[in-house]
């Protein structure tokens, strides 16, 4: 008898427990000090550790017939072991007539279906004869109307064993044998096939009687004519009338001399017949064993799995497995092993991973034996343990799980981080054997929107509500939480939404939120690896005719909502569309592998014509470069421009998905160099015509890093915000509602671009000072001056993130399926894709402003009514562009070419001369930053006294110079 210990959570010494139900993990009671003699009157007490003892109590609760429950009382462990509680006296048991319950539980030690096998001693021996008590299990099966007699099954074949009317041998005294049959005796030796099983508990003793037995008193041969042998007198011996034959079923010496013997009937027993149970002075070999507590599948001696699958609404059975199905793929063929006691035998638990107890528990507490099988569910197993990986695993009864399919908490159900939702689109292919051709799901790009196989299309899926615990994991060390999330759907081809719709389809709408399918992803198929997903709906605990689960209608290949029962369980893919969503220039069809700077030609699709500066007088102003279209003979200035990266290979960043880039005009680019500034002591030294050391720790090293300075394409969008309150000069960024896309003079170092506007227009690339513009860019922003949409200031703008600016380019395609392939037009055509309306929508925004043209103006479409689904499908005006390699010897020019400074500063010995900057403010420093002189120049060429060393000399509207005075 075992209880739980739970029982004794707060219980303190002389404390007693709640009243008990049998199973747990206490067992094992204690009763005597001493063997021989066994003391009476003792207490049944269990030892919970060194110090604590519990005892079996009579509790004050009675049932209906007045008798009293029993409860567990805690004591202090005392050498005499004679507590206060109930006592008991071991006495020896009275005989029993056993049902066919007890018979085959063997009193409640085993499941009812695994088979009795008893021992007898001494058995058959030297004889091809089968005892079919002991060569094989058997079950007993109720006689109806008679608790005392029970017919005797063979597990294996399924025959019932009878005692036959044939002799075994044909010499001396002769013996009947047994044999078997699956049809009825007849009324006549019907009760051949009776049998009482009187058990004697103490001594673990069993007698066995057969009802009838038919012999051949007369010797006339009556096996050839068995009808007539009843009539004759003696023949027929029957058990339980006034003249008992007995009939005991025992065993014969047939040859005593050479130790032949025989299973027969006789009217006197001869073997000592077991359950083998054991006694008090003979304890039973039990058999008992276990397996580690762990995950396992578990595979019946037939080769059949226990799983609870989806077409049988969750029910656990044993199933054959089919072609393309990996049970390590779904929790529902997975099984949670216990230990139900603390014993090192401890029967174990077996509770379907992804169910759980309530409807997944297969077996609440089965003890194993190691010289049987396990019967599970009415088959049997083999009680053979292999972890995935070792050799025959396959054909082990109990397949234990790696500690990785332990750990996989979201194993059984597609799961999609946050960061994979927000930049992948999905495509789900359909799995059929039938099929040589990939069949995803999708719907017309216009017209019907039912959703069916054989009509691509890529969705975003959305998580729905918050990812949920399911299954069960009990205590199981290193098994995780399985977790699992639902998704809608919206599809990328129709920027419409996935619903349940008429008829029990499945379609695209603009629906309302009640419509809007939620879908769980479940494993379902394994092919090669690749895992196929039931799409199941979210309200999995509905019932079992309502429509959960989405099927294809062969007829039609129309999706369709079914039935869980449905036996058929149609499977898709949940992949990740890897065709690209932006068109990355790294490719020989550019001219250039890999990602170094390209000088590319931009052409438009259908028109075939080229990307310019604009030399249409009706769209010029004066003073602004903007970007035109037109024939390729009608470029007065190139037409291939410098394309270069912007942001796109990075760590942690989405730019290998949405590359940017910067597009330029004629570049010029100045190295990185190193200004050495000598300490004070050496140049002193220098100064005095002595040597110096060629490096001195205390000399300062400046980097001033390299950089490209062109004129770089940009979305005039800024420009029009930042004059909003001069209409006039907005107006000159814009073309009606649209703003234009143009080149500014810029300088581009490492993440940055350098506007070379306000005060730096104009400035000669030699003169162009970093540190100088930063330093304007700083104090506008201290001054408060506005920021742009990315966070910057007026003169420096980041090129770093994800999100869209209004300085770099993105080139989406128009046709990502066709993209894939690295074949030229139209396959690779793109948009040139500028700002999006929402700025959240970092990648492949469906409403943005993409380069179209109005009325044979370049400029952004309207973000605001512009979506990507209606300039794919010819519903937009936006352009569909292509390149090819451009040239440097037609790269586009500026229009304006900047001011080249003609003002020069030159160091002489104790001054500085300055030229051509007659009228200009000139303010000279020393390194310090202190001011040595500040005035303004009045003629062509001046000279300004200043101490030896280095200065510096800044001119009004010129970067600041350095020069060495002696």
């Amino acid at each position: 008898m075992e209880v739980s210990e739970d029982y004794l959570t707060g219980v303190a010494v002389n404390g007693t427990t709640a009243d008990l139900e049998v199973g747990g993990a206490i067992g094992g009671w204690a009763f005597s000090n001493a063997i021989n003699p066994l003391q009476s009157g003792r207490p049944l007490y269990y030892y919970v550790d060194a110090n604590t003892v519990v005892a079996l109590n009579a509790s004050t609760a009675t049932d209906a017939a007045g008798n009293n429950y029993v409860n567990l009382k805690k004591f202090a462990a005392e050498e005499e072991n004679n507590y206060d509680a109930l006592k008991f006296t071991l006495v020896e048991a009275a005989p029993m007539t056993l049902t066919a319950s007890q018979i085959n539980t063997i009193l409640g030690t085993q499941e009812a279906t695994e088979g009795v096998q008893l021992t007898f001693d001494p058995n058959k021996n030297k004889t091809s004869q089968v005892n079919y008590f002991t060569d094989a299990p058997f079950l007993a099966e109720e006689i109806e109307g008679d608790d005392t007699w029970v017919r005797i099954l063979n597990k294996e074949d399924e025959k019932y064993v009878y005692v036959d009317t044939a002799y075994v041998n044909n010499n001396g005294e002769r013996f009947l044998g047994f044999n078997t049959t699956d049809e009825e005796l007849g009324t006549d030796i019907d009760d051949q096939s009776k049998f009482t099983f009187t058990y004697w508990p103490s001594i673990d003793s069993l007698v066995i009687q057969v009802k009838q037995a038919t012999y051949d008193a007369d010797e006339d041969g009556f096996a050839n004519d068995f009808v007539n042998a009843l009539t004759v007198d003696g023949n027929v011996s029957v058990t339980g009338v006034s003249e008992d034959d007995k009939n005991y079923v025992t065993i014969q010496d047939l040859v005593s001399a050479d130790d032949i013997r025989i299973v027969t009937i006789y009217g006197k027993k001869e073997t000592e017949i077991k359950f083998n149970l054991g006694t008090c002075g003979e304890p039973a070999q039990k058999h008992e064993t276990t397996i580690a507590e762990g995950l396992y599948l578990i595979k019946n001696k037939a080769g059949k799995y226990l799983a609870m699958p989806i077409h049988e609404d969750s029910t656990y059975h044993w199933v054959s497995l089919e072609a393309n199905v990996n049970p390590w793929d779904m929790p529902s063929f997975q099984w949670v092993v216990e230990h139900t006691s603390k014993k090192d035998n401890s029967p174990i638990s077996i509770i379907n991973r992804e169910f759980g107890k309530e409807k997944g528990t297969v077996a609440a507490s089965l003890q194993l034996k190691d010289n049987a099988d396990a019967v599970i569910n009415g088959e049997a197993v083999q009680v053979v343990v292999k972890t995935v990986g070792e050799a025959d695993t396959d054909k082990a009864g109990f397949q234990k799980a790696t500690s990785a399919i332990m750990s996989n908490k979201y194993l059984g159900y597609r799961f999609l981080d946050k960061d994979s939702l927000t930049v992948t689109s999905y495509k789900l292919k359909y799995w059929t054997s039938f099929a040589s051709d990939d069949l995803y799901m999708g719907a017309m790009k216009s017209g019907d929107s039912v959703i069916y196989v054989g009509a691509k299309d890529n969705y975003v899926l959305k998580a729905t509500g918050d990812a949920a615990n399911y299954g069960y994991k009990g205590n199981v060390s290193g098994l995780s939480q399985l977790v699992r999330q639902a998704y809608t759907m919206k599809s990328k081809g129709s920027d419409k939404m996935v619903v349940e719709a008429g008829e029990n389809r499945i379609a695209v709408s603009n629906a309302t939120n009640a419509q809007i399918a939620k879908f769980f992803f479940k494993a379902n198929n394994n092919v090669e690896g690749t895992i196929y997903y039931a799409l199941v709906d979210t309200a999995y605990k509905m019932a079992p005719d309502s429509l959960r689960k989405v099927g294809v209608d062969e007829n039609n290949k129309y999706l369709k909502r079914q039935v869980m029962t449905e036996t058929r369980t149609s499977a898709f893919t949940v992949e990740v569309d890897n065709a690209p969503l932006y068109r990355r220039f790294n490719s020989a069809l550019e001219g250039v592998a890999g990602d170094a700077t390209d000088t590319l030609r931009f052409f438009e699709r259908y028109r075939n014509e080229y990307l310019q500066l604009e030399a249409n007088k009706n769209f010029m102003v004066e003073g602004i470069q903007f970007l035109g279209i037109d024939a390729a003979d009608k470029a007065k200035d190139g037409l291939s421009f410098i394309v270069d990266t912007a942001w796109v290979e990075r760590a942690g960043s989405r730019g290998y998905i949405k590359p940017q880039y910067l597009v330029s005009l004629a570049s010029e680019t100045a190295p990185t160099i190193t200004i050495v500034e000598r300490c004070p002591v050496c140049q002193a030294l220098i100064e005095a015509g002595k040597d110096a050391p060629e490096q001195c720790i205390h000399d300062k090293v400046y980097t001033v890093p390299g950089h490209v300075r062109g004129h770089y394409l940009v979305n005039f969008v800024d420009s029009v915000a930042a004059n909003n309150s001069n209409n006039a000069i907005a107006k000159d960024y814009n073309w009606g509602k649209y703003s234009r896309v143009g080149f500014v003079d810029g300088v581009h170092v490492g993440d940055s671009l350098y506007l070379l506007i306000g005060q730096f227009a104009g400035i000669a690339t030699k003169d162009i000072d970093l540190s100088a513009i930063k330093k304007a860019n700083d104090k506008y922003i201290a001054d408060g001056g506005a920021k742009d949409r990315n966070g910057n200031g007026y003169y420096i703008k980041n090129l770093r993130g994800d999100a869209h600016k209004a300085y770099t380019w993105s080139f989406r395609y128009v046709d990502t399926d066709a993209a894939v392939e690295e074949i030229e037009e139209p396959n690779r055509s793109f948009l040139f894709e500028s700002l999006p309306l929402n700025a959240a929508d970092v990648i492949a925004p469906s409403k943005a402003s993409w380069l179209k043209m109005q009325n044979g103006c370049l400029v952004m479409s309207d973000a605001n009514a512009s979506t990507f689904n209606e300039v794919i499908t010819g519903g937009d005006d936006a352009l569909i562009f292509n390149v090819e390699p451009g040239s440097k010897d037609d790269i586009a020019t500026d229009a304006i070419a900047p001011e080249v400074s003609t003002i020069s500063v030159t160091a002489t010995e104790g001054a500085v001369v300055i030229k051509g900057a007659a009228g200009k403010t000139v303010t000279i420093s020393n390194v310090l930053g202190q001011t040595i002189a500040n005035t303004v120049i009045s003629s062509s060429e001046a000279t300004i006294s200043v101490p030896a060393g280095v200065v510096v000399v800044a001119v009004e509207g010129e970067a600041a110079v350095k020069a060495i005075v002696k």
